[in-house]
């Protein structure tokens, strides 16, 4: 696990007020250990399992939805009605975009930022100060395509 990186997590949690009970504490540690791959809930909560057997999947959930809420965690929808979490990147100012393939479920995470032209467009148009927003584009992905795949349009 990343000291300084679940340190920075830990404070930023504290600082919007919430504790870093054992449970919370063991599912950042899943998060940045599996940060290399979106999550579902339950998967998490496998993970978490084996750190924290007295975690329940209702406490992952309620886990995921306030770090969501914090902007330390990302949350995408996949294209069969299941969330799926990763960490947001600190460095970034914003939260990851993502492709959802509409056939196969496939999700790919875009970590740099698409619409910094967009938000100046809606800052100078608007007087809209922008300060953060998640870009969820579905379509199908290159295996999809190459494949003679039915979907839907």
């Amino acid at each position: 696990m990343g000291t300084d990186q679940f340190q920075e997590l830990k404070a930023s949690v504290q600082a919007s007020g919430f504790k870093l009970t054992p449970q919370r504490q063991s599912t950042l540690q899943v998060l940045i250990e599996q940060s290399d791959q979106l999550l579902s809930a339950e998967q998490i909560y496998m993970y978490t399992r084996e750190k924290n057997e007295s975690i329940g999947l209702a406490t992952v959930y309620r886990t995921l939805e306030i770090l969501t809420s914090i902007q330390v965690v990302s949350k995408v929808m996949g294209s069969e009605g299941l969330a799926y979490y990763s960490l947001i990147n600190r460095q970034s100012q914003h939260a990851p975009h993502h492709l959802v393939c509409i056939h196969c479920g496939r999700i790919i995470e875009i970590n740099e930022d698409l619409l910094d032209a967009v938000e100046k467009e809606v800052e100078k148009n608007f007087h809209f100060k922008v300060t953060n927003h998640h870009l969820v584009i579905h379509g199908l992905c290159q295996d999809c395509q190459e494949g003679d795949l039915p979907y839907d349009e």
